[in-house]
């Protein structure tokens, strides 16, 4: 975690600089100096760490960045309260990071202190136990503007393909109108998200956070195959999970962090809610998935300015789900529009659907062909399937 020692924050609200004071005491053991201002003083700002500025304001940003970038040697943060602030597109291209101020908080703590940040190339075959020796918890987050473009199919196999290499995985359904229960035939009522949300309506704020860890353990189902073991959280009804906002997404993730899982794989639903925008902030990895169609790819292009505006910088990876060369569909194409790494074209299998009503993943058929492609999607994640695996002379080569 990089030191920060001195905080100064441009704002007219003191109750938002108190808070970010009370939050950075909480993340670090540094205790910085929190300082604040109403209006912009060189002299104020010369001995610290991190400068942020309420953006909304300010009539050129750019000039305002050129001189800063040229005065100090900064971390430099502004505030936003709308997502389409033109002010706030103009301090990403200028390398400024940015921040709604919808967002959770926890966000805007990962832009202080830089710990928010995945792998950019990928690393070596490891093992499991080499992993829990290192970073574990790595939240993974599926989503695309676009229903019917096979989240959650991709959710199920992937927490297949890591749960047969030994790993700890939680799959969590967050989306309104979830589909992981129904695919997986898991009929557990009360529990689930509606057992998690009706504890923390019920309980004290500050012990549920604590007891939470303890209250999901036993919210979630433990689904056992042949082939693997991983625990489900499976969606509650479509008002419930209405309810679940910034704070409680936060809390929830931060739960999740403290459990001994290895890697969370979050499904999601398809609208621009708050709860998906908190869910893509403060995940580790993005995964954005599109169908073989101009509409899923357009929908996805369209999001780059979703992104940009809450100031996640880090490039999502991105898949082509039930590929055909017969779509007319260009994935190089896709790829070079959007800027994201196409990490694999899923191709179109007639079993898939079929299976899934069943209640048999394709994962769960082993010697099926469809499954590499579901290890070389997982390895991009967690690099822990060997060549053979993964079908490739060379790791890489997606």
């Amino acid at each position: 975690m990089e030191q920060i020692n001195k905080i100064v924050i441009i704002h007219n609200d003191n109750g938002f600089v108190k808070k970010v004071e009370e939050l950075s005491k909480e993340w670090t053991i540094y205790e910085p100096q929190v300082v604040w201002l109403q209006s912009f003083i060189k002299e104020a700002v010369k001995e610290a760490d991190c400068i942020i500025i309420d953006g909304s304001s300010i009539k050129d940003i750019k000039s305002l960045i050129a001189e800063m970038r040229k005065a100090y040697d900064k971390k430099i943060i502004f505030l936003f309260n709308t997502l389409n602030h033109p002010n706030a597109h103009i301090a990403t291209i200028h390398g400024a990071d940015v921040f709604y101020m919808h967002s959770p908080s926890a966000s805007l703590m990962y832009k202080i202190y830089g710990t928010h940040s995945r792998d950019k190339n990928i690393p070596q075959t490891i093992s499991s136990e080499q992993l829990r020796q290192g970073k574990k918890g790595s939240i993974l987050t599926i989503y695309s503007p676009k229903g019917g473009c096979g989240k959650t199919t991709l959710s199920i196999n992937l927490s297949i393909q890591y749960a047969q290499k030994g790993l700890r995985v939680l799959l969590a359904d967050f989306a309104q109108f979830g589909a992981v229960g129904v695919n997986l035939k898991i009929v557990h009522r009360g529990t689930g998200f509606s057992g998690i949300l009706a504890s923390m309506e019920s309980g004290d704020g500050n012990m549920m956070k604590e007891d939470l860890p303890g209250i999901i353990e036993k919210n979630v189902y433990k689904h056992c195959e042949k082939w693997g073991q991983f625990d489900v959280l499976i969606t509650s009804a479509p008002i419930k999970m209405e309810k679940i906002g910034v704070a409680e997404v936060e809390t929830i993730l931060k739960s999740f962090r403290q459990m001994d899982y290895d890697i969370v794989i979050i499904d999601t639903s398809s609208e621009l809610s708050k709860r998906n925008l908190a869910l893509l902030e403060l995940s580790d990895h993005l995964l954005f998935i599109a169908g073989p169609d101009l509409a899923s790819g357009w929908s996805i292009i369209q999001f780059k300015e979703v992104l940009r505006s809450l100031g996640i910088k880090s490039k999502p990876y991105f898949v082509v789900n039930m590929y055909s060369k017969s779509s007319g569909f260009s994935c190089r194409e896709m790829e070079a529009e959007l800027e994201y790494p196409l990490i694999c074209a899923v191709p179109e299998c007639k079993e898939l659907q079929y299976l899934a009503n069943m209640g048999q993943p394709i994962g769960y058929h082993k010697k099926h062909w469809m499954n590499v492609f579901y290890r070389r999607i997982a390895h991009q994640i967690v690099p822990i399937f060997s060549k053979k695996e993964l079908g490739l002379k060379r790791i890489g080569l997606f």
